[in-house]
């Protein structure tokens, strides 16, 4: 999970799946799975057996980038296009998964999930008929875990500071600054209804270029709701 989520993030969902016997072996390797026509355990390198019925394999994905290659296309880690979702040939443009695009600050980047992909393409398609606007995106994304939920919103790396807001029920919710205390992201785990509501004002807040500050952003007991509103008003 470290690629997508903070570590401390990561650490809370570990002890929750813990405290349902969920038993995680970090830091080895698979060497053989075992079973005569159904898996029934797989061995770890250091000989270690788990007795098990299924195997899930997790191994990512990298962009497809052939065609956009054999067309003589710049490639920075997939199809690199600027802000306007164009390629390094002006008359053609790339969208989803496989685009690399450039941001207001910082490196090119890829987002790897369905919503990034719809709106890329809303967008490309828009500039293609002759419009001429720049992708900022906002990225969104969600895990549930059992009776709790993951989410992420912005950009949860790259922060100069991290502040933590620990709700009544447990509930943990991160904002991830930059140097000068806008909000760049906000991540949280727990209840549906208290990361829900808290991701989606620190999605409005970053949306306004609202800084509530430290202490705000810290306090369970402080409405962020006032400072959204004033900012349209």
């Amino acid at each position: 999970m470290m690629r997508a989520v903070p570590a401390e993030l990561s650490h809370e969902v570990r002890l929750f799946h813990e405290s349902k016997d969920v038993r995680f072996v970090l830091g080895r390797q698979v060497s053989e799975l075992e079973g005569d026509g159904r898996v029934r355990c797989v061995r770890l390198d250091d000989g270690t057996v788990l007795p098990c019925t299924a195997v899930v394999i997790s191994v990512g994905v990298s962009p497809r980038t052939a065609l956009a290659e054999a067309a003589g296309l710049e490639i920075d880690n997939g199809i690199a296009v600027d802000r306007f979702l164009r390629t390094s040939d002006p008359f053609i443009y790339a969208a989803g998964d496989a685009c690399a695009f450039e941001q207001v600050s910082g490196p090119r980047m890829r987002l790897e999930c369905w919503k990034n992909a719809e709106d890329q393409g809303t967008l490309a398609g828009r500039n293609m008929l002759g419009s001429d606007e720049a992708y900022v995106p906002l990225p969104w994304m969600w895990s549930d875990q059992f009776d709790r939920t993951m989410q992420i919103a912005g950009q949860a790396g790259g922060s100069a500071e991290d502040v933590r807001r620990r709700c009544p029920d447990g509930t943990l919710l991160i904002y991830h600054l930059d140097k000068d205390q806008m909000i760049l992201g906000i991540s949280g785990f727990g209840s549906i209804r208290e990361v829900s509501r808290g991701v989606r004002m620190g999605q409005l807040l970053m949306e306004r270029g609202i800084r509530p500050g430290r202490k705000a952003l810290a306090d369970p007991e402080f409405d962020l709701r006032p400072l959204a509103k004033a900012a349209v008003a």
